[in-house]
């Protein structure tokens, strides 16, 4: 685990106005099928706004008390970086129970989206809410002239978690974690000197978002 801080500003920002932001740019980026499933697949009271329901998985984590762990990837102290087979694992060693792992799991379930099954198998709803929030946290922690790239995932898959899981750890090693210490209380400057790699970060997770959906929902 990374070093214990103080980061009261930084998790507001991104726990609740991040997540808004990166599902509402994700919504306004989605291709005519996706945008089409994505309003069957939303509850009616949401109003066909993915942003509103975007912190969901972190408001039910009290309730599905198993989805705690799909919120990050746990990497030894003194390695900054993410292999698969090394980290993604819970408290108990199962694979794949990692926000990495959930990402490739809720996208397989919605690529069931439109399936002929008379009972669908999974609850496709809670998938999207899945996916749309994890997204966003597998980002936490390299402008217009990279959108492209950010929405390519390598051997045509259609999401690449992996990627996404090695740059924020990364980027947590190179800014979040430079030069301090544990139990440090942060100030203002630590956080305004980070603001950059922040709206960077939620610029890509909002552009894979939207570029995963149209995807699935192609």
């Amino acid at each position: 685990m990374l070093p214990a801080l103080t980061f009261s500003s930084f998790t507001y920002l991104w726990v609740i106005v991040g997540h808004q932001f990166i599902c509402q740019v994700a919504q306004d980026r989605l291709s005519e099928s996706a945008a089409a499933a994505v309003k069957e697949l939303l509850p009616a009271y949401a109003e066909n706004d993915l942003s509103t329901l975007c912190s969901w998985a972190d408001r039910i984590k009290f309730r599905y008390r198993w989805s705690s762990e799909l919120h990050y990837i746990d990497t030894p102290d003194d390695l900054c970086t993410y292999n698969y087979n090394r980290d993604c694992k819970d408290e108990g060693g199962v694979r794949g129970r990692c926000v990495s792992g959930a990402i490739t799991n809720y996208t397989n379930q919605l690529l069931t989206y439109g399936s002929s099954a008379d009972e669908p198998q999974y609850n496709l709803t809670e998938a999207l809410l899945f996916l749309s929030h994890l997204m966003g946290d597998i980002h936490q922690s390299d402008w217009s002239d990279q959108v492209v790239k950010w929405e390519k995932c390598s051997n045509n898959d259609v999401t690449c978690p992996d990627i996404y899981a090695s740059e924020s750890i990364k980027a947590a090693c190179n800014w979040a974690y430079k030069d301090v210490k544990n139990n440090t209380v942060l100030e203002d400057d630590y956080f305004l000197s980070r603001l950059p790699i922040v709206n960077l970060r939620l610029a890509e997770s909002a552009v894979r978002l939207a570029a995963t959906l149209n995807r699935i929902f192609k």
